[in-house]
């Protein structure tokens, strides 16, 4: 850390087990931006080369660079940080305040980004680590603008910029029907992420898919689906697929894949997570393949 305003940037290389100094983020009026140290670009020649923090927020290149227009921060700076439960953990790490009524504003960005921890793989080498951009930065959103984040919106980026576009809208796409028809409805644009190799994207294995509890049948998804529409059914993600460049029947395919292999394995699942009779029934055709959710037209 530099002052109270100002913090280093550091970045792992890909396949390195040291990390580099990057650059430097300075906040100013509620603002955080962005300069390249001159040491990491003078490595652009080097091997390890240096690799923008994520393109196209953060280019390579001299100078300050200011966040996206409508963003405080770069999105690819704000993923590194914590979410809203980490936000409360770091201030009752800080402050000794605990409880749900906590203002998360007691704190800044810079010191939630220097309390977060680091993990994300273990190499012959040593420690490792991949550089990941949250769905909601790769869309150019920030949290007060996720209720425009749309599947489609993705498809149109994976297509364009992500290393095996084919396999991985067919990914996205069985992710978003698995995301209907076991009912989680928390789908939100930083509940999915991708690489970043410095040149390309790949789409990180699934996480934080959790069966959300409803009242009814009727659910919608946290992102959109096909255009304005995010109801949680079949018929919505049918609506969608030839945005991922599947046909109505591949969609189809992919529905009865998936609603064959939860009948098949439910039973297994439920014994292996030692859920009671109870809990796999309260669960059972309310969240995992609720009846709203199989409509197809």
């Amino acid at each position: 850390m530099i002052s109270d305003n100002e913090a280093y940037v550091w970045i792992w290389l890909p396949g390195q087990v040291e990390p580099v100094v990057a650059g430097r983020l300075e906040a100013e009026n509620g603002r955080l931006s962005f300069t390249y140290g001159k040491s990491y670009l003078s490595r652009i020649e080097q091997t390890p080369a240096a690799i923008p923090i994520y393109e196209p927020e953060l280019p390579l290149g001299r100078g300050v660079i200011q966040p996206p227009e409508g963003l405080e921060m770069p999105g690819c700076i704000r993923d590194a940080a914590p979410d809203a439960w980490g936000r409360r953990v770091i201030i009752n790490k800080c402050l000794g305040l605990k409880g749900a009524g906590i203002d998360p504003a007691q704190l800044d960005e810079i010191t939630y980004l220097l309390e977060s921890g680091s993990d994300r793989e273990h190499t012959a080498k040593g420690w490792a680590r991949k550089a990941v951009v949250s769905a909601l930065t790769i869309l150019g959103l920030d949290d007060m603008m996720a209720r425009y984040a749309s599947y489609e919106d993705f498809a149109e980026i994976i297509r364009h910029r992500f290393a095996n576009p084919i396999e991985a809208l067919r990914e996205l796409f069985t992710r978003l029907v698995f995301n209907v028809l076991c009912g989680n409805t928390d789908d939100h644009a930083r509940n999915h992420a991708a690489f970043w190799d410095g040149r390309q994207l790949q789409l990180t294995p699934a996480y934080d898919i959790c069966p959300q509890g409803r009242t009814g049948n009727e659910a919608s998804q946290a992102m959109l689906i096909a255009g304005q529409n995010n109801l949680s059914q079949l018929a919505t993600c049918l609506k969608a697929a030839p945005s991922f460049l599947l046909s109505p029947s591949e969609a189809e395919d992919i529905f009865d894949h998936l609603i064959s292999t939860i009948n098949t394995h439910w039973a297994d699942v439920c014994d292996e997570a030692a859920l009671s009779t109870v809990d796999a029934n309260l669960l059972w055709q309310r969240q995992f393949l609720n009846p709203f959710s199989l409509q197809r037209s």
